[in-house]
C-alpha cells in the first residue's frame, strides 16, 4: 500500500539581525529537515523585504518559500520546530489544493503562466478632434428659422416640479375574522 502525500508551501520569514551565516544555518536545517520527510519542489529566496507591520520591532524580514510533498502529518512536526527555533519572525505551511496542482502543472508544460493584473495604467491620450469643414462652421452659425424661434419663445417657462415626499406605506391590520378563517383551514387541511 503506498503512503498518502500532499502537497505543502511554507513561508520563513527570518530576522534580518542575524548574520548571514545563521541565515543561512537556518534555512539549510529546515531544508534538510523536510528533505528527511518528504521531498522538495523547489526553494525560493525572496531576500529581504519590508513587513506589513513591525513584528519584535523590526520592519523588515528575510523571506524563503519551500515547496515540499510530504505525509500529512510531517506538518504539525514542522510547525512544532518553527515554534521553537529563534531567528524566525512568522512562519506558515500551507496545505495546496489539488486542483490548484493541476493547473500549475498545466501551465508549466504548456510553458504559460497567468498574467499578474497590470498596475493601473494612465488613461490613453484622446485622439485630435477631426478637422471641421469651413461649411459645416458656417451652417452652425445661421439662425434658426423664424417660426421656431417664435414657436421656442411662446413657450411658458414650465416651474420645475419639487420633489413629493416619499409616501409612507399604509400600515393594515389583518381583520380578526380573517385570521380565524384561514387558521381553521389550515387546521382542516392539516386533518
Amino acid at each position: 500500500m503506498s503512503k498518502i502525500t500532499h502537497n505543502y508551501e511554507t513561508l520563513l520569514v527570518l530576522d534580518v539581525t542575524k548574520t548571514q551565516e545563521q541565515q543561512d544555518a537556518l534555512i539549510e536545517k529546515f531544508k534538510s529537515l523536510i528533505e528527511k520527510n518528504g521531498k522538495i519542489e523547489s526553494v525560493d529566496l525572496w531576500g529581504k523585504r519590508r513587513l506589513a507591520y513591525p513584528i519584535n520591532d523590526l520592519n523588515e524580514g528575510f523571506y524563503v518559500v519551500i515547496h515540499f510533498v510530504s505525509e500529512p502529518d510531517f506538518p504539525r512536526e514542522l510547525d512544532r520546530i518553527y515554534r521553537i527555533t529563534d531567528g524566525l519572525l512568522r512562519t506558515i505551511i500551507i496545505h495546496k489544493d489539488e486542483r490548484y496542482l493541476d493547473v500549475q502543472v498545466k501551465l508549466e508544460r504548456e510553458g504559460t503562466r497567468t498574467p499578474r493584473p497590470a498596475a493601473a495604467k494612465p488613461a490613453p491620450k484622446a485622439a485630435p478632434a477631426p478637422e471641421v469643414k469651413e461649411e459645416v462652421k458656417e451652417e452652425a452659425k445661421e439662425e434658426p428659422p423664424a417660426e421656431e424661434a417664435k414657436a421656442e419663445e411662446a413657450k411658458p417657462a414650465e416651474p420645475k416640479a419639487a420633489k413629493a415626499p416619499a409616501e409612507e406605506p399604509e400600515i393594515v391590520e389583518p381583520d380578526a375574522e380573517v385570521a380565524e378563517e384561514t387558521t381553521e383551514e389550515a387546521t382542516k387541511d392539516a386533518e
